[in-house]
């Protein structure tokens, strides 16, 4: 038999960790000396031994592993089902750092580019939203104050608005590309009009990024966007529109009532998320 000092050296696992593996039960010394408390091991335990470490290093805890040898025997079939199950997991794992590392390569590559650097791209749930809205028909960029106005000023007659912020759909590839409608959220419903229509924005996966100031640049962060979703395992959702959600911007309040926290007469307070509907590859 070998003392454990000698075990330590030749199996390569510190004395420590074996004295560990003797509280835990996982392995015992084959004799322990009563006078003096000196732990011995014989090389048949190395078989012991080694199957601990390569389940450690595939990923299973001490006390999995105190499950599978100590606590009751492990058929061949349940530990093949077990690692299976770690395969699984590592490799969930695994696709997760790929994604991470892909945006942080993104990341790179946007701070590298100082126009872009303060974009940061989030990924959430967004619920599903009653809204009245105005659409129009048309591409280009029309100027959407009158029309907000207006949806304001109707929504505001039936005193039925949510106190969220308004916002805007484009319903194609990218803003500009498509029709567009303005919408304010709401929490009765008003009556529909030739005009005004009332309709619920489902819930949907989004890449959200905050655009802070004037609209004349906003394209940068619908650009930072659309090469995010490229550079990652997602898509975008062509059923869904494209969101910009105002979170503070300028109103004439002409005949209606929003709350102050949205309201600002400057441009360069304006706060705007950007949303883009994706799904997974």
């Amino acid at each position: 038999m070998f003392r454990i000092g000698e075990f330590s050296k030749f199996s390569r696992v510190s004395v420590r960790m074996l004295r560990h593996y003797d509280q835990l039960g996982l392995l015992r010394p084959a004799h322990v000396d009563p006078a003096t408390e000196y732990r011995y091991y014989t090389a048949d335990q190395l078989v012991r031994l080694h199957r601990i470490i390569a389940l450690q290093d595939i990923g299973f805890s001490l006390e999995q592993i105190r499950g599978l040898l100590v606590e009751r025997p492990v058929s061949a079939e349940e530990m093949s089902g077990m690692l299976l199950l770690k395969q699984a997991e590592l490799q969930t794992k695994v696709q997760g750092d790929l994604e991470r590392l892909n945006r942080i390569a993104e990341r790179i590559r946007q701070v590298e580019e100082s126009e872009t650097a303060h974009y940061d791209v989030v990924v959430r749930q967004v619920e599903p939203l009653r809204v009245a809205s105005i659409r129009l028909a048309q591409g280009g960029n029309p100027d959407l104050t009158p029309v907000f106005e207006e949806l304001e000023f109707y929504v505001g007659r039936y005193k039925a608005r949510r106190e969220e912020p308004p916002l805007a759909l484009y319903f194609g590839d990218e803003a500009g590309g498509g029709d567009i409608a303005v919408a304010v959220p709401l929490k009765a419903d008003v009556q529909p009009s030739d005009r005004v229509e009332v309709t619920e924005l489902p819930a949907v996966t989004m890449a959200c990024v905050v655009h802070r100031g004037g609209y004349e640049n906003i394209h940068l962060a619908v650009g930072v966007l659309m090469r995010w979703v490229q550079a990652n395992t997602y898509r975008t959702v062509q059923a869904a529109p494209m969101r910009e959600v105002y979170y503070r911007f300028g109103a004439d309040l002409q005949g209606y009532q929003l709350p102050a926290v949205y309201l600002t007469d400057q441009n360069d307070e304006f706060v705007t998320e950007i949303q883009i509907p994706i799904e997974r590859n």
